[in-house]
């Protein structure tokens, strides 16, 4: 008879071809994610979509002067929709590729007041006076990145995880644009 093997091979070639490609493309950037991980990467270069930010840009509770920061910032897209969203926010995003970081230079020109960008690593980031902290990590980071975030984070801070949960962490809320969910937390309040 058939193994297993022959089964799931069976089953992925009776897929209409779209979700033959689909599954391929995922598999591939599993694969590629992986190996960005294990090559001391702890983010994964893959923007979030517009919907999920600006789901999340609604749900987060910032005021103009509250600051918000973007720890692997990317092309910018984060904050300039929390810009748009949040008027008068002071915004910092934190990103060591500096082709990344002129795009979001770029996204962001004639915000005000105007955000700030910092080349460096995320775990350098100032966190201490921020409302909100967005990032899009590998799990492998995360446990590092939730010791920095209750030693350094005000207390009653809004938190989202892109794509990941933080470890040990009760979300607050999830909210999900096709499989990608950004996970929502409150940095628990000081005795």
């Amino acid at each position: 008879g058939a193994g297993p093997e022959d089964v799931g091979e069976a089953a992925r070639e009776a897929r209409p071809p779209r979700a033959r490609i689909v599954a391929a493309l995922l598999r591939r950037a599993q694969e590629d994610f992986s190996n960005r991980a294990d090559a001391g990467l702890v983010a994964p270069v893959s923007p979030s979509p517009p919907e999920l930010v600006r789901a999340v840009a609604e749900v987060l509770p910032l005021a103009a002067g509250d600051v918000a920061v973007d720890l692997g910032c990317g092309d910018g897209r984060w904050l300039v929709e929390l810009s748009r969203r949040w008027p008068g926010c002071v915004l910092h995003g934190y990103e060591m590729d500096a082709g990344l970081l002129d795009r979001a230079r770029q996204a962001l020109e004639g915000v005000e007041p105007a955000a700030q960008l910092h080349s460096s690593d995320l775990f350098e980031a100032d966190v201490s006076s921020a409302r909100a902290v967005v990032f899009y990590l590998f799990p492998q980071a995360m446990e590092r990145l939730r010791r920095k975030l209750e030693a350094e984070c005000r207390a009653d801070a809004a938190v989202v995880s892109v794509g990941f949960r933080v470890p040990g962490w009760e979300a607050v809320q999830v909210l999900e644009h096709g499989k990608l969910r950004a996970y929502c937390y409150r940095i628990p309040l000081r005795a």
